[in-house]
């Protein structure tokens, strides 16, 4: 007897209703069906269960294209690890240390000078001398931050451990000549073949990984983005409850308003071109931001913070930037001197937006923002089961919804500040109004002089 029988008897016979079938349309889902609801409700959406699959797909094809580049990229850096790693496993006697060698400085520095290489062939394809210069630096740049994301992101211990593994079994295996420039270069040779090899293999693995974290950080990024502009903070509490307004006062209100408007039309102009200004310059800040405290904060966003002194440092570089820029174009002094007039001239006006923004706590509030946007849209972010992929997710999400925030709060604050200006200017402009208006009165109804009291002889 099965046990479907034995509980539909048991059923009979205690009087206990019976389940009914399946195909009723009654009774508890199935444990799999649940599992999938709770799952949907838990905050997986349900578009990213439609595009699943395909999603999957995608990642994986894109993990690919990404781990190749990472390989191609990659075999320089790792033969120059394999060199340092080579070497360093040998004493300057001619022993050997029995112990792995190092290949994190030979990799960095590699990936950071080829980086700085390309990027200075490709500014003098398109720039000259100068784009030979400003490419190469940018490429340095590049570089360092490539390798301070790996670093955060443990993908550059990946591939330098494994050149470190690789490297040492054959270069401990060298017998000693004596000759110590002999032993190095046989120690040279073998440690860059054997670590580039590794460090390929190693770079296109990790390389996968980064490309589907890049897409996931892409898609949660697109999402934080678009929810971080369109943020606003929680609604004030209602109005206490007023007296309705008498007749007289209701055209005492209507005039004011049509005087008004001329000056709510400036402070609106006004207020969106300060707000403009006030975007770009903090937007550099937001983006800088998410990805230092997404390569930062390893999943856990209670570790974001966000800080003023980068706010302002990074002010000062920007309004330097352009003031050098603006010189070099327009100033009268040529091209060098107009650039160097431009730059004073920006780092003043750094130095006193920077002054203005500590005084009145603005910079606090800009920073407070950046914060909580990153915290809110990385808090739920779900494990991809590789800690260099989610890093590399977190960086790009990060990158994208700090600039979101960097371009909000500088809009909002250029925007109070562009309104505050304007009607500051009101205000004084009816204050000197009121006062000649009783300069004027005074002039027209002197007052009678006040009595003197007498005084004794």
């Amino acid at each position: 007897m099965t046990i479907d029988k034995l509980s539909a008897q048991n059923g009979m016979m205690t009087g206990a209703p019976m389940r009914a079938p399946k195909d009723a349309g009654e009774g508890p889902a199935p444990a799999a069906e649940q599992k999938d609801e709770v799952s949907l409700s838990s905050g997986e959406s349900l578009g990213k269960k439609l595009i699943s699959l395909p999603g999957k797909a995608f990642k994986e094809v894109v993990g690919i294209a990404h781990g190749t580049v990472e390989a191609a990229i990659g075999a320089v850096p790792s033969a120059l690890g394999g060199i340092e790693s080579g070497l360093s496993v040998r004493r300057p006697d001619g022993q050997y240390e029995g112990h792995k060698g190092d290949a994190d400085g030979g990799y960095g520095v590699g990936y950071v000078l080829q980086a700085g290489a390309a990027g200075a062939v490709a500014g003098g394809v398109m720039g000259g001398p100068w784009g030979v210069a400003i490419g190469g630096g940018a490429g340095i740049v590049a570089g360092l931050v490539k390798m301070g994301i790996d670093h955060e992101t443990g993908a550059m211990k990946r591939v330098t451990g494994s050149i470190e593994d690789k490297t040492y079994g054959p270069i401990l295996d060298n017998i000693p000549t004596g000759d110590k420039m002999y032993d190095a270069g046989k120690n040279i040779s073998e440690g860059a073949i054997v670590g580039m090899k590794a460090g390929i293999k190693e770079s296109f693995t990790t390389g996968r990984e980064k490309g589907q974290g890049t897409m996931s950080g892409l898609w949660e990024g697109s999402k934080g983005f678009v929810r971080t502009l369109a943020h606003s903070s929680e609604e004030a509490p209602p109005a206490a409850p007023q007296e309705p307004k008498t007749l007289g006062e209701k055209f005492k209100d209507a005039a004011l308003f049509v005087v008004g408007v001329p000056k709510e039309i400036l402070k609106a102009v006004f207020g969106a071109a300060a707000g403009t200004v006030g975007a770009v310059l903090t937007t550099p800040n937001g983006l800088i931001e998410g990805v230092i405290q997404g390569a930062h904060h390893h999943g856990d966003a209670s570790r974001i913070n966000v800080d003023t002194k980068l706010h302002r440092a990074l002010l000062k570089i920007e309004t330097t930037l352009i003031g050098a820029a603006a010189g070099s174009i327009a100033g009268p002094l040529g091209t060098v001197g107009g650039a160097v007039a431009g730059a004073l001239g920006g780092l003043l006006v750094g130095g006193v937006l920077s002054r203005i923004e500590h005084a009145t706590e603005t910079d606090k509030d800009i920073a407070k923002g950046i914060e909580n946007s990153l915290k809110r849209e990385m808090a739920d972010n779900k494990d991809l089961g590789s800690p260099i992929a989610n890093g590399h997710r977190n960086v790009i999400e990060g990158a994208m919804v700090g600039t979101a925030a960097g371009i909000r709060e500088g809009f909002s604050t250029g925007y109070d500040a562009g309104a505050g200006f304007v009607q500051g200017v009101a205000d004084s402009v009816v204050g000197v109004g009121k006062g000649l208006k009783g300069a004027f009165d005074a002039l027209k109804n002197p007052a009678p002089p006040k009595p003197q009291a007498e005084t004794e002889e």
